[in-house]
């Protein structure tokens, strides 16, 4: 099938993404009051395609399941089902569905998709069908329109008609006329300009004969616009009488536009995908991988070169031709920056592109749960090295899972607590230099330490008669085998997660912490950096041995002064900016240092809101290097995440800031 399974999986995939937007779209919708039509005719249209797709190419389980939500969408479409919340949930949950169809049928060739997931979902679809069919408001009697009238309406249109006065929508007819030779072009500008807030439901013929010149149209329309926004879309003859008035209309004029005062502004109608100019091609992440590696090894030759040319010169002619080589290998070395640059920022892409996962995971928990809660997003935008973003889906699935577990109380709890029944959790991020900061908030009943800590002892994590700060307490958290949970379940109680959470971060050279509030809501921060192709390293040296100190940790570099030195209950610290700072001793951490060693130099590290002083030899310089992180063996080397080449001849090892601040947290630090 080769080929042609290679375009199935990316009509599937290009659809799937489609319906997810879509879903959104009918988020905004209810959420403001405004039609929905189109958006489930989207939908419907998109499911319909899959069905077709799954059944011409073999995969009945999917082109099943595709009908099911289809049928489901025909009945909104027909207002014989209202388009609630719930349906945005069960659209959202029916994305990541078919996503494991996709890799079924990638991986194995078939779409095999567990029964309990399918089963999980139509139950879930059924429950939506049954309450809604319990809880559907009446529609209407149409008794604005005379029997004649009703009579030329067909069944679909009469549903949309009932709908729209339902949902308290104006209904208007718009009798307008036309010259044969225009008249389809002037019914589609009124056709856009209307659904762009509305719906035309019915197109009947005018009362008025068609003359030899015109043709006239009776429209039957509904929609939230001002009466003199829809007559600006018409002819100036047309005339449009309400014939039911629903909700207060609302007005998107905002001023003045190029068609002159008082005209409606145009809004351009947003497009399902969206468009790009020119030509692309998809590229495989791994090719771009082996493209960094590839000028890596050219910095490498460039470097050696200039190692050769360096003790040579003379005034000769010789030496200006060394002269003019080396003019030329700085050119070489600035072209290679920038085509390294070129190949990061392809490799970007924005936090989004993972939303859809987290989203559909975080519904299906509230809903084992059966617990409300309104999940946002902010800073989509926000652009990450595609290889962390991959990454980050598990750690961020847990966070979520758990703040809908752990952190929003039952509805019940929340309303004795004088909270909204449905629970709030946000996920937001930043870029701030070359770490990307991302931030999960609940709005649920907080973290109480001493519950933390109680069971920490419980487990045997923590000492019976040591006393823990907040922060210590927290890290308990993320141990292997740690959870509150009394009861096992799917979702929760069998001590793995969160441990899973902090070490994926790690793998990824970020750190997370925790604030929060009993009985006001729990916030997770997370740093990353933006990119771990391309790292800016501070590069120092403690005996033989060249380091490297990721720059984003880096606050400011100080000559270092004996005296500010002090132990604390064989405790080191440094005295930064008039404040005692737990300080670490690189050269005795590392085992490298000697009656020679003599520090020279304080790096300045910040964790978040913490402080840290980081005592070392010598700073050599600050550049940009492409990484590799340790795997195999390698990986078992404490207190290191990567390597890079530092010159031509020597290797620098990277240090896991992270690591080395729990060790000062944890008080290992040999004295």
């Amino acid at each position: 099938m080769g080929e042609n399974l290679d375009t199935l999986l990316s009509e599937l995939t290009e659809l799937n993404e489609n319906i997810y937007n879509s879903a959104k779209q009918l988020k905004t919708a209810i959420e403001a009051g405004n039609n929905t039509v189109h958006i489930t005719g989207e939908l419907f249209r998109a499911f319909h395609t899959i069905k077709g797709l799954g059944g011409m190419s073999g995969f009945g389980t999917l082109a099943k399941f595709s009908h099911s939500v289809e049928n489901l969408l025909d009945r909104i479409r027909k207002a014989e089902h209202p388009c609630t919340m719930e349906t945005v949930n069960l659209l959202i949950l029916s994305t990541e569905i078919i996503d494991i169809f996709i890799d079924s049928i990638r991986a194995i060739g078939t779409d095999a998709v567990e029964n309990t997931v399918l089963d999980s979902f139509h139950r879930q679809l059924s429950r939506e069908l049954e309450t809604a069919a319990q809880t559907r408001i009446d529609t209407a009697e149409l008794d604005f329109l005379s029997p004649q009238l009703i009579r030329q309406l067909n069944e679909m249109e009469l549903a949309r008609l009932k709908e729209n006065v339902r949902t308290r929508q104006n209904v208007y007819f718009l009798d307008v006329s036309f010259p044969f030779e225009s008249f389809d072009t002037g019914l589609r500008k009124i056709q856009d300009g209307i659904n762009r807030d509305g719906e035309i439901i019915a197109t009947l013929p005018g009362e008025d004969t068609a003359t030899e010149t015109h043709i006239t149209f009776k429209l039957l329309l509904a929609s939230p616009m001002s009466p003199e926004e829809i007559r600006a879309l018409a002819p100036r003859t047309a005339v449009l009488t309400r014939i039911h008035e629903g909700r207060p209309e609302k007005s998107i004029v905002t001023g003045a536009t190029e068609e002159g005062p008082g005209q409606p502004a145009t809004l351009p109608a947003a497009p399902l995908t969206p468009a790009t100019g020119g030509r692309t091609v998809k590229v495989e992440l791994k090719e771009l991988d082996l493209l960094l590696q590839d000028m890596e090894e050219m910095a490498l030759v460039k470097n050696r070169i200039a190692a050769i040319l360096d003790p040579l010169g003379g005034s000769d002619k010789i030496g200006h031709t060394i002269q003019q080589a080396k003019f030329q290998m700085e050119m070489l070395d600035r072209r290679i920056a920038s085509f390294q640059k070129r190949i990061i920022h392809y490799r970007m892409v924005p936090l989004a592109s993972i939303f859809r996962r987290l989203e559909s995971a975080t519904i299906r928990t509230a809903g084992q749960l059966g617990k409300k809660v309104k999940l946002s997003f902010d800073g989509g935008n926000t652009r990450v090295d595609k290889q962390i973003t991959d990454m980050l889906v598990e750690p961020l699935i847990h966070l979520l899972r758990n703040a809908a577990d752990h952190g929003i109380e039952t509805q019940k709890a929340r309303k004795q607590a004088g909270k909204p029944e449905t629970g709030s959790i946000k996920l937001s991020a930043y870029q701030q230099g070359s770490s990307v900061f991302i931030e999960i908030y609940d709005d649920g009943q907080g973290i109480n330490p001493h519950t933390i800590l109680e069971k920490a002892r419980a487990l045997g994590m923590a000492e019976e008669k040591q006393d823990y700060s907040d922060n210590e307490i927290f890290d308990f958290i993320f141990r292997p085998g740690f959870s509150t949970s009394e009861n096992v379940s799917d979702i929760s109680g069998r001590g793995v997660g969160m441990d899973v959470v902090k070490t994926e971060l790690s793998k990824l050279g970020g750190t997370i912490r925790i604030r929060t509030r009993v009985g006001e809501g729990t916030h997770f921060y997370i740093q990353i950096p933006v990119t771990q192709a391309i790292l800016p390293v501070f590069f120092i040296r403690s005996g033989e041995t060249v380091l490297g100190l990721p720059s984003l940790f880096v606050e400011a570099i100080h000559p270092y002064e004996a005296a500010r030195c002090t132990y604390v209950r064989e405790c080191l610290y440094y005295r930064l900016n008039g404040e005692a700072s737990r300080a670490i001793h690189l050269p005795r951490l590392l085992k490298v240092d000697d009656l020679d060693t003599e520090i020279g130099i304080v790096v300045q590290i910040r964790h978040f809101d913490r402080v840290f002083a980081f005592l070392v030899e010598d700073v050599i310089e600050e550049k940009e290097v492409t990484i590799t992180p340790l795997t195999g063996k390698l990986s078992q080397l404490p207190l290191f995440s990567a390597i890079c080449n530092f010159s031509a001849n020597s290797v620098g090892y990277i240090l896991d800031v992270p690591e080395l601040i729990s060790l000062l947290r944890g008080s290992h630090e040999p004295a």
